[in-house]
């Protein structure tokens, strides 16, 4: 997924603080921390921790799909979600029983996370513990 650069901060800026904004295909901005040093229009993956992600969220960034499964595992629930131009996410999510939303396989559902809680890293410096939201996008500031 590859997108073009939205602006052109100085390099010097990109490595200053911990948050990079990335652009996916679709044009969506988000920010996301980084683990090494990265260079504007660097090609990078951006990963998200299945329990990072919020369910039925209305702020934030957000992502909208489709639930494809879901199973309970005592006090959560884990959802496969598929979003158009990602694939499918993974999600953890706290239920009790009689509250709170349990989303059923077919429903939409708005998938939200906070600032920052994506993680951008060179495709070579993925340890497998996230589940990729994007390859090859691309570093905008």
């Amino acid at each position: 997924m590859s997108a073009s650069a939205i602006s052109t901060p100085a390099l010097d800026d990109l490595d200053t603080g911990d948050l990079v904004n990335v652009a996916l295909a679709d044009g969506t901005v988000i920010a996301a921390r980084k683990r090494t040093a990265l260079q504007q229009g660097e090609a990078v993956s951006v990963s998200l921790r299945p329990e990072s992600l919020s369910l039925g969220a209305t702020e934030g960034s957000l992502f909208k799909g489709i639930v494809r499964n879901r199973i309970f595992l005592g006090s959560t629930a884990e959802y496969a979600i598929e979003v158009q131009g990602i694939g499918t996410l993974l999600a953890k999510a706290d239920h009790v029983i009689g509250h709170g939303n349990l989303f059923k396989p077919g429903e939409p559902v708005a998938i939200g996370f906070a600032s920052g809680t994506p993680l951008a890293f060179p495709e070579t410096k993925n340890n497998g513990t996230n589940q990729r939201v994007a390859k090859n996008v691309e570093i905008i500031s």
